[in-house]
C-alpha cells in the first residue's frame, strides 16, 4: 500500500458563531485554517483535508471547542 493510500481524511468544519478569534487553531495548524479578514474569525482552508496530528490538536486546543473534526466516509 502506498504511503498515499494510506493518509485519512477528515470532515473539518468551524463554528463561527462560538469562534472568539483567538487565532490558536491557525498558530497550531497554518495549512488547515486561517482568518477571515473580514470577520477576524477562524475558518478552515479546506474540508475534507488529511487527518494530521496539528488538525486534530487544534481542535483539542480550540477555547471554545468550536472546530469540528469527523474522519470522512
Amino acid at each position: 500500500m502506498s504511503k498515499a493510500a494510506s493518509v485519512r481524511s477528515c470532515a473539518v468544519s468551524v463554528d463561527a458563531f462560538r469562534c472568539n478569534a483567538c487565532g490558536a487553531c491557525v498558530e497550531m495548524a497554518p495549512e488547515h485554517f486561517f482568518l477571515d479578514p473580514a470577520t477576524g474569525k477562524a475558518q478552515e482552508a479546506a474540508s475534507p483535508a488529511p487527518c494530521t496530528l496539528e488538525l486534530e490538536q487544534a481542535a483539542a486546543f480550540c477555547p471554545r471547542k468550536c472546530i469540528s473534526v469527523e474522519e470522512a466516509g
